[in-house]
């Protein structure tokens, strides 16, 4: 053996003298347990007569001239990797994030932390505290080894704005080729300007300070402002370009041309919605030469003309900001006496439904003084979004001349207790029952959501006592149905006394979509008209059950001082049903 170690040492003297030999370029030290591993596989190789050593089994002074493969269970000495803790970060903008740095799961702390970005990406301290910068973006921090400069890890960091920005106003409607000015409010942010951009290729112009001109196309369009400084800032706002606008009128909202809102015989109410300004020009016949400003401070109005003359044709137009919204329109105040008159009623109508505008077109083609809408006027929820498609175009010509009065059904207070429906219709004493005289005609209008509510039980009984040559009362819910839903026990037990008790003439319902007239019961007639453009239900008959149709309608309705003529009409303008109240003298 010492024969063997002196030779294999003399023939390789200047490796070992050096510490250390390469196999297959991998260095090793001569303490490495590899190397005593080959040295022993040598002596074994040498000792027992194998490759290189001579045929009379005398050991070859020789290494073996083949490569010595390294055991597979024994790794190479590889660099161990380097990783940053934690990966892929969100910050805000100013914000702060400690980076540590990882070798094979284990910290290592010998690293010099770095920006890729340089100051522009921030800060950070020889302990791996990270400050974001100002500007938002992405930027990367680096990890770079104090033994190796060549070991080097790097992670993600995405800076976000805390800022906004927010365009007043959010929206506005114009008449094609109108225009408006837009502001924007930079928040947390320290550069404060903006510039100014269309979403929409054609969706009009707008300068750098926001002045903006819309296209002669109608639709809506959208309206940028985006940070100066901070493209990741941006606010929006949107533009609808409406053919009901001349182009000097801006609305805040969506606009609702004028309409009749109420009708006495001594007054009237002029409702419309655009922004807070607006004046009403009005007078007798064709003349407008009275003025009533309407300035409340709110984009809906209700401005009310009062000491007007009974049954006398008005006409009046609304302005604002100097042009007329709408057309110029008529109207015709209730009588003061007599009981001469005529009126449409209908309930179940605000669905969009092709059958609700044949009906309004049918309407159109008669002539009487009023409207009765006996609920849901409204689908489904009563919102607001909901007023324009489903009331205020169907019926817009209407409107603008004839006083509507409606009650609320069920489907119009789902949204917000009713709240849209106090804002667009006129409730004289801000209840959702109330009642007017046309003539010698007293009509009641009545909340059937709330038939127990003893206040509405009190006042109603109040009304009723008031002397009238007919008295119609009209709600949703009707006491007495054959269809689906049947009768509506608590208007049985709370309210159709009082009707029985003071001589109610006629009752009006809806609810029930379809057409039903009772007998008389007690000497008042119900009728349901539920069939104003909503989805039909299937009617039955009772012994109460004088007519019933399952069909799209509804009545009208001719008075005089000794008759109640009462017509039900289908969208073609054929009669459904007819009958006829005689009053005595």
């Amino acid at each position: 053996m010492e024969v063997l170690r002196t030779r294999f040492v003399s023939a390789h003297s200047p490796l070992l003298a050096a510490g250390s030999f390469n196999l297959r370029n991998r260095k090793i030290g001569l303490a490495d347990p590899r190397l005593i591993l080959i040295l022993v596989t040598l002596v074994l190789s040498v000792g027992c007569g194998g490759s290189g050593g001579g045929g009379d089994g005398t050991a070859s002074t020789a290494l073996p001239s083949a490569p010595i493969d390294l055991p597979a269970e024994i790794p190479p000495a590889f660099p161990k990797s380097l990783s940053i803790d934690p990966e892929g970060v969100r910050l805000p903008v100013g914000g702060e994030e400690h980076f540590s740095a990882m070798t094979e799961a284990s910290p290592d702390s010998e690293v010099a932390w770095s920006i890729q970005e340089g100051t522009a990406g921030g800060s950070i301290t020889s302990d791996g505290t990270y400050t974001a910068p100002a500007q938002p973006g992405t930027y990367h921090v680096i990890a770079t080894s104090r033994e190796d400069a060549e070991r080097q890890a790097a992670t993600e960091v995405t800076v976000l704005s805390q800022g906004s920005i927010r365009i007043q106003p959010a929206s506005r409607f114009l008449g094609p080729g109108g225009e408006g000015h837009f502001s924007a409010e930079v928040a947390e942010a320290p550069d404060k300007t903006v510039t100014w951009g269309l979403v929409e290729e054609g969706g009009g112009a707008i300068s750098e300070e926001g002045d903006y001109t819309a296209p002669s196309a109608a639709g809506a369009y959208h309206v940028v402002a985006t940070g100066r400084s901070d493209l990741s800032l941006k606010g929006e706002a949107t533009v609808t370009v409406s053919p009901l606008l001349p182009k000097g009128i801006s609305c805040n909202v969506a606009p609702r041309l004028p309409y009749l809102a109420w009708v006495s015989s001594r007054s009237a109410v002029i409702a419309w919605r655009c922004n807070p300004n607006g004046s009403v020009h009005w007078g007798e016949g064709e003349g407008r030469s009275q003025t009533l400003a309407n300035e409340t401070g709110k984009d809906q109005h209700f401005a009310l003309l009062t000491d007007l003359t009974p049954g006398t044709a008005y006409s009046y137009e609304v302005e604002i900001d100097g042009e007329r919204l709408g057309s110029v329109s008529t109207f015709t105040t209730a009588p003061a006496q007599g009981s001469e008159a005529s009126f449409i009623a209908f309930a179940d109508s605000g669905s969009g439904s092709i059958h609700q505008t044949r009906l309004a077109e049918g309407m159109k083609r008669l002539s009487f003084d009023f409207a009765l809408i006996a609920g849901d006027i409204i689908y489904e929820r009563g919102a607001d979004a909901e007023y324009d498609p489903h009331y205020f175009r169907p019926y817009g010509e209407l409107i603008r001349r004839l006083p509507f009065f409606p009650a609320p059904g069920n489907h119009d207070i789902v949204t917000e207790a009713g709240g849209p429906f106090r804002r667009n219709f006129y409730l004289p004493q801000g209840n959702f029952y109330y009642d007017f005289f046309w003539g010698e005609i007293h009509l009641i209008g009545l909340d059937s959501n709330k038939v127990t509510d003893p206040k509405q039980r009190a006042w109603l009984e109040a009304a009723l006592k008031a002397p009238a040559r007919w008295k119609i009362v009209y709600f949703h819910h009707p006491a007495f149905s054959s269809a689906e839903y049947g009768d509506t026990p608590e208007v049985q037990s709370q309210w159709v006394p009082l009707f029985e008790q003071y001589g109610v003439d006629l009752v009006i319902n809806g609810h029930a979509h379809g057409y039903e007239r009772t007998v008389p019961i007690n000497g008042v007639t119900y009728i349901v008209t539920g069939g104003g453009g909503a989805s039909l239900y299937l009617v039955g008959r009772n012994e109460r059950t004088a007519f019933s149709s399952s069909t799209y309608e509804f009545v009208s309705v001719n008075l005089t001082a000794r008759a109640l003529m009462l017509k039900a009409l289908d969208e073609a303008g054929n009669i459904v049903d007819t009958f006829q109240i005689d009053k005595p003298n």
